[in-house]
């Protein structure tokens, strides 16, 4: 049970998409020490691509067995709130990791009955400061909309669903200041909406 789900979406372990959920999950913590949150790191999951086989047309299940029912799991947590997707950006968009991860999720719109009602918001984090983390905000919050999710109502970054952030090859995340600024007022706001919420639905 948790009130945040933080799904990071690179192929690799330990690095820069998973350290940004690790240090909001820390910022929100020094703030409200109180809120639970899980992880889905798909650097060790399986998690295929969706085969358009149809099965969630009618039910809420996915034919594939693999990982991602895991995931439906914790979208049917009934505490669960918040959705961070945290992503690398790949040739100007999300990994193909995330893309997969996404894509699986039809069934979280067609059966909406069956989950919670989440807010949403997005990490991108590129080798470069302008180096297409705008772009992989808006596809991943895309997605994320025609899953029936919404965008965390109290979000304001010039009118992007998440935040853009930045570590070279080999450079720790923290060194990236703006970003780790943004990330603090993020954890505020996500503390902020979870004790008082505003419904957007």
């Amino acid at each position: 049970m948790a009130d945040i789900l933080g799904i990071a979406g690179s192929p690799r372990k330990g690095e820069s998409s998973e350290q940004a959920l690790s240090i909001l999950f820390d910022y929100i913590s020094e703030i409200d020490d109180g809120l639970t949150s899980s992880e889905f790191k798909l650097s060790n999951k399986n998690v295929g691509p969706c085969d358009a086989c149809g099965t969630c047309l009618s039910h809420p299940i996915c034919r594939q067995k693999d990982d991602y029912l895991e995931a439906l799991d914790h979208f049917r947590d009934p505490e669960l709130k918040v959705v961070i997707v945290s992503t690398p950006v790949f040739f100007g968009s999300m990994s193909a990791q995330c893309k997969a991860f996404l894509d699986r999720g039809l069934l979280l719109k067609l059966h909406r009955e069956e989950f919670t009602k989440v807010h949403y918001a997005v990490l991108a984090v590129g080798s470069h400061r302008h180096g297409g983390q705008e772009l992989a905000i808006q596809c991943v919050s895309t997605a994320l909309q025609c899953q029936g999710m919404a965008v965390l109502p109290n979000l304001n970054y010039g009118g992007l669903p998440g935040i853009g952030l930045w570590a070279s090859e080999g450079e720790s995340l923290r060194q990236d200041l703006v970003g780790l600024s943004e990330l603090q007022v993020l954890a505020r706001n996500i503390v902020e909406h979870i004790r008082e919420p505003i419904l957007t639905y």
